[in-house]
């Protein structure tokens, strides 16, 4: 049985909103180093990622952030947890850091994110977040919204939502810069995002979101709100204050389904 597989959190870690206490795999330049974080390179049967277990590579540093490679016929990401840091795999600019953010790159059979799981690149300090590209050859699938986002079922915020993120968020001084917010690519056969799952670029930055390409054979199908009403959907956004425009949507598919309430959306100057 070839797989890998990545589970929990220590006791002190269940309530903090941190991956200080998860189970995972780590590449990180801490505060006052050099260089750039190492690429994380994962080539299994099956990986499993769940309560709050993550896949990270970060960088106080000023030459960027590693990219994480996954080759896996299966990959399963479930981000259900105690507190709303959800099982994922990240690339991070942190805060004072700098260089390209790095990207995550799947190359899968069948990707399943469920319970508030993310695929996730941003940026907090003086550099571009990476990209997120999915190569899977039958079907990716992205459902419902964490356990803490039903708990707190009013909140109609993507936080708690299992999908795809890649941001600009405001910089140390507040103040608008050239950052940019990665792409993100999609390719398979059958697409699902359903019950507040979402896929969204964004931005406070005074230049244009992260484009979204999605191409799928067969079907696309968004569906759906999550327990907190917050709709399922493609979304590419400037949030407050930023000036930069939103990035481009593109699906390619046989067929595209859009109900219940769901979104594909492209938006410019939201209140965050």
């Amino acid at each position: 049985n070839n797989s890998i597989s990545f589970d929990g959190v220590s006791e002190k870690g269940e309530t903090e909103e941190s991956d200080k206490y998860s189970s995972g795999a780590f590449s990180r330049i801490e505060n006052g180093g050099e260089g750039k974080s190492g690429n994380i390179s994962i080539n299994t049967e099956k990986l499993y990622k769940k309560n709050r277990a993550v896949l990270t590579t970060s960088t106080f540093g000023k030459q960027g952030a590693g990219s994480k490679d996954i080759k896996s016929k299966e990959v399963t990401v479930d981000g259900e947890s105690p507190a709303a840091f959800s099982s994922g795999i990240y690339s991070r600019i942190l805060k004072g850091g700098a260089g390209q953010g790095g990207s995550i790159d799947i190359d899968t059979d069948n990707l399943s994110v469920t319970n508030g799981g993310r695929l996730a690149t941003s940026s907090l300090g003086n550099g571009d977040a990476g990209d997120i590209t999915i190569n899977a050859r039958d079907t990716v699938s992205f459902n419902d919204i964490s356990s803490k986002g039903k708990q707190n079922n009013s909140l109609q915020v993507d936080r708690y939502s299992s999908g795809i993120f890649s941001r600009v968020e405001r910089n140390e001084n507040d103040a608008l810069d050239t950052r940019k917010s990665g792409n993100i690519s999609i390719g398979t056969r059958k697409l699902f995002i359903t019950n507040g799952a979402l896929f969204t670029t964004s931005t406070f930055g005074m230049q244009k979101a992260g484009n979204i390409n999605i191409k799928a054979t067969d079907e696309v199908e968004i569906i759906g709100t999550g327990a907190n009403t917050f709709s399922s959907g493609v979304y590419s956004r400037t949030l407050k204050d930023a000036d930069g425009s939103a990035g481009d949507i593109k699906i390619e598919t046989g067929k595209l389904s859009v109900a219940d309430n769901a979104l594909i959306e492209a938006t410019s100057r939201l209140s965050n």
